[in-house]
């Protein structure tokens, strides 16, 4: 609830400022994304939404549902203007021919190898650093 908050704030400050807030979610339902966050956001970019009421939530219409199986394809809603992108796809073994080596699944671990454990709190969904674990 309070990063909500934060977030709805700084939306707020950036779009009287002129500075771009990027926000991302992985679950474009009523509950993830806040009304006054919404409407400060000046452009949406959506990809492919699960189903219509996903579509709604970003784009207020049901195209990005109805967006082909392609890859990268995505709807920009800039205004009340909607235009449909293609993103660049870069596949993972070009990634390993331009890296020099193959590249991993899952992402590295980001944590020091020191007494840190992260526990997840399942009812929040919230993941929280518990000190002298092991």
């Amino acid at each position: 609830k309070e990063a909500r908050k934060i977030v709805s704030e700084v939306a707020r400050m950036g779009r009287a400022l002129g500075v771009h807030l990027i926000f991302g979610t992985q679950r474009p339902d009523v509950s993830a994304v806040d009304s006054q966050v919404k409407s400060c956001l000046t452009s949406v970019l959506a990809f492919k939404a699960a189903n219509n009421a996903s579509s709604m939530t970003i784009l207020d219409n049901t195209r990005a549902a109805n967006l082909p199986q392609v890859p990268g394809r995505g709807i920009w809603k800039v205004g009340g203007e909607m235009i449909e992108i293609q993103t660049p796809l870069l596949e993972k073994a070009r990634v390993s021919q331009l890296l020099g080596k193959e590249v991993s699944e899952q992402p590295p671990n980001p944590l020091p190898p020191n007494p840190v454990t992260i526990r997840k709190t399942a009812a929040l969904g919230i993941y929280r650093a518990k000190e002298g674990s092991k």
